[in-house]
């Protein structure tokens, strides 16, 4: 078991920073980090987008706060997702919690595939309404680099919540995203 001493009464699940004397980190354990940098201002971003920062569009707040506060463009800015679970491990047969993304993005086709006819099981694929969301937002569909690599497929080499949740393993471990500017 960990112990953490508590820094902040809060928690937060993201860092924007034009400082080059302190460094972001987010913990993910098949969530997706998603750092957003500006080179153009020298801004970075560093976010934890689990499956309800994805809904909340917690990447697209953390950009409009960059334009906001230190006068970044979206197509100057350059994206890169940390390895994540994919759509191949995350699904559900929840239709309350398939209706969390179709309510948002209504092109279901292109992001929900079922695993075989008359299945109730579905799989999401938060990659594509985060890429979605960010080439609607701007952002040059070039600037933006996902690592192509499941952790809950690759558990042996990755933390993964859901891999070991479902296995009824211990502690799962999580990674730290850790960014500094120069």
């Amino acid at each position: 078991e960990y112990s953490y001493p508590k820094l902040n009464n809060y928690e937060v699940d993201g860092y924007i920073t034009d400082s080059n004397k302190l460094a972001t980190l987010v913990t993910t354990a098949d969530c997706n980090p998603i750092v957003i940098y500006d080179p153009t201002h020298n801004v970075v971003a560093n976010v934890h987008s689990g499956w309800k920062g994805t809904i909340q569009r917690i990447y697209i707040n953390a950009l409009n706060m960059m334009k906001e506060k230190f006068g970044t463009k979206p197509e100057d800015c350059i994206i890169c997702v940390s390895p994540s679970i994919k759509a191949c491990c995350f699904s559900s047969e929840d239709e309350a919690f398939k209706k969390h993304f179709t309510d948002l993005w209504k092109d279901e086709q292109n992001y929900i595939y079922y695993e075989k006819e008359n299945s109730k099981r579905f799989h999401i694929d938060l990659s594509y309404v985060i890429s979605k969301d960010l080439k609607e937002a701007g952002v040059k569909k070039e600037n933006i680099h996902f690592a192509n690599i499941c952790t809950c497929c690759n558990h042996e080499d990755f933390y993964s919540y859901r891999y070991k949740t479902m296995n009824k393993e211990g502690d799962y471990g999580c990674f730290a995203t850790v960014v500094k500017l120069k």
